[in-house]
């Protein structure tokens, strides 16, 4: 961060921190009721700025067991083959927290279900807001959504962007620290694929994952060098996308194989959740057949 940069950030927080002060002390002087300040931080978004005393986190940051999944169809008899006596984390793109293994998602828009979750476990903000299809938010929005949950009792991961896009990671840095000041996550979550920009025909080939790999390198360089890669990278996705019509999950054993060596040997990375367990849509990955019974692919994810 260049120097001047890093004093406008001072100078910023240091005006905000008195203007809350002035409020603080005016409104005590009026033996009234402390109302919520409304600051524009564009043109297009107000945020309520209240001031909250944030909850006691936990004694310990939580536990990120190594492996996990994407649970697109949350079914606890469905996925009881996969999960019997494993030490894993999932998801399923939502708020809930249905066991002590979920992970809560805040997918695009903070709501009220999502606070019953605050129990000191990590939050997962944003799923992929870089792309149109998905959460699709500028990066000025996803750091107003960042700011939402800036009081979550446990670990806050962000942004959920693909690996590779950087500029908009730097973006929603950029967003978040000139109005708000200090950046409240304490890792970040990332996409990686080895559809990395096309779809080709060969896409399981193991020679697709060294380029994915490379992109998350890439990320953890960039955000370390800025300061901010906090406890690590939680690879949230990561994987090959294509569907039984073309590729069918035993194909696609050598690619996961050397997703599971290339991320064990990343010190940064926290944990990575493999996509997925089971969804039509992009069923080649599937851990799990219909019925609940394993794939090639489940049985390898086990071991």
């Amino acid at each position: 961060m260049k120097r001047s940069h890093r004093t406008w950030l001072l100078i910023s927080c240091a005006v905000l921190i008195v203007g809350l002060l002035v409020v603080v002390l005016a409104g005590i002087a009026r033996g009234g009721a402390l109302r919520p300040a409304r600051i524009a931080v564009d043109q297009h978004f107000f945020i309520p700025l209240v001031l909250v005393s944030p909850a006691a986190p936990p004694a310990a940051p939580w536990r990120w067991p190594a492996y996990g999944v994407g649970v697109p169809t949350p079914n606890s008899a469905f996925t009881a083959a996969l999960f019997a006596e494993r030490d894993y984390w999932y998801y399923d793109w939502s708020p809930r927290c249905l066991n002590a293994r979920q992970v809560p998602m805040v997918w695009r828009d903070v709501g009220p279900a999502l606070w019953a979750c605050n129990d000191g476990r990590p939050l997962l903000v944003l799923n992929e807001p870089d792309y149109v299809g998905q959460a699709n938010l500028t990066p000025a929005q996803a750091a107003a959504r960042l700011y939402e949950v800036r009081h979550w009792r446990g670990e806050i991961y962000c942004c959920g962007t693909a690996a590779h896009h950087l500029a908009y990671i730097a973006a929603v840095i950029d967003a978040y620290q000139a109005p708000y000041c200090a950046w409240p996550a304490a890792g970040w979550h990332v996409h990686g694929y080895s559809n990395r920009a096309v779809w080709v025909k060969d896409i399981p080939d193991v020679k697709y994952v060294p380029g994915a790999l490379a992109d998350l390198d890439a990320f953890i360089a960039y955000v370390r060098g800025r300061g901010l890669l906090g406890r690590g990278v939680v690879v949230s996705e990561y994987g090959v996308l294509s569907r039984k019509d073309w590729h069918i999950p035993a194909e696609l054993v050598p690619a996961f194989q050397a997703y599971r060596t290339g991320l064990a040997h990343r010190p940064a990375v926290l944990a990575t959740a493999w996509f997925s367990t089971y969804y039509l849509p992009l069923s080649a990955s599937d851990l799990l057949y219909q019925d609940g019974r394993l794939t090639a692919l489940g049985i390898e994810w086990r071991r």
